[in-house]
């Protein structure tokens, strides 16, 4: 009888602490790169990235996951200490949305390359990324919210081939940036597109460029401005607050 209780006490014992024994050993299995991610599913039954696990410096984040077509990244999936060691991420042309802060605060990020088709990017989505210095915006996007690149290190900007529009706020207060080319494309300047740039000193603008909407230079930084010929449309406050602006 006392062998039978002892046996069952090493039994319970075992059960007990087996949960442990396998958290410990599946972190003790992780050898190399790896990466995993979190996500839900919207009402098409398509995957929105909702976090990351990952211990790799270049992330690509795959077109499918589980059989699911990934269109988004949502809000905060990287923010802080998950992207904390992300120095390259690639975003599929999947990709239409990137929500609120997704990428806020992930100082170590330098490169991103965007999603061909993105249309929609939230307030702040890469905020405070102190090293990304130089990033092209695709053709696509349509809609940003404030502060997409507040605080961040970005300085060079290009723009996909084809862009018809600098939509409104896109670089509001991304006070890093120092010269922008605009392309021969673009007929449009959106509402607050370079809202308080107070180091943008060079813009260089086609004969395109039919419309600077409200506020589109609202405190920038630059001395002179070479304005479109072909301009019909100058917004309220567009060159407001241009402390050094002498001549257009």
């Amino acid at each position: 009888m006392k062998k039978i209780i002892k046996a069952f006490l090493i039994l319970i014992v075992a059960v007990w602490f087996m949960p442990i024994m396998a958290s410990a050993t599946s972190d003790d299995m992780i050898i190399g790169d790896y990466c995993y991610f979190n996500y839900d599913l919207n009402e098409n039954n398509e995957a929105i990235i909702t976090g990351y696990y990952s211990n790799m410096n270049t992330i690509e984040i795959p077109e499918t996951i589980d059989g699911y077509v990934v269109v988004g990244i949502g809000e905060e999936a990287f923010y802080d200490g998950y992207g904390a060691t992300m120095v390259e991420i690639t975003i599929p042309d999947t990709v239409k949305e990137i929500g609120e802060r997704a990428f806020w605060h992930c100082a170590s990020l330098e490169k991103v390359t965007l999603s061909k088709n993105l249309e929609k990017m939230g307030v702040g989505a890469f905020q405070s990324c102190n090293n990304l210095k130089s990033i092209e915006i695709p053709k696509s996007l349509k809609n940003v919210g404030n502060n997409v690149f507040y605080e961040s290190g970005l300085k060079n900007v290009t723009f996909e081939a084809g862009t018809s529009e600098i939509v409104p706020y896109l670089f509001s207060l991304c006070e890093s940036i120092e010269k922008i080319i605009i392309p021969d494309t673009v007929t449009t300047i959106g509402e607050g597109a370079f809202l308080g740039c107070s180091n943008l000193t060079t813009v260089e603008m086609t004969d395109a460029v039919t419309s600077i909407e409200k506020d589109a230079f609202c405190g920038c930084g630059f001395e002179t401005i070479i304005l479109s010929k072909n301009l019909v449309e100058i917004g309220d406050s567009a060159f407001y607050g241009c402390s050094s602006l002498s001549s257009i």
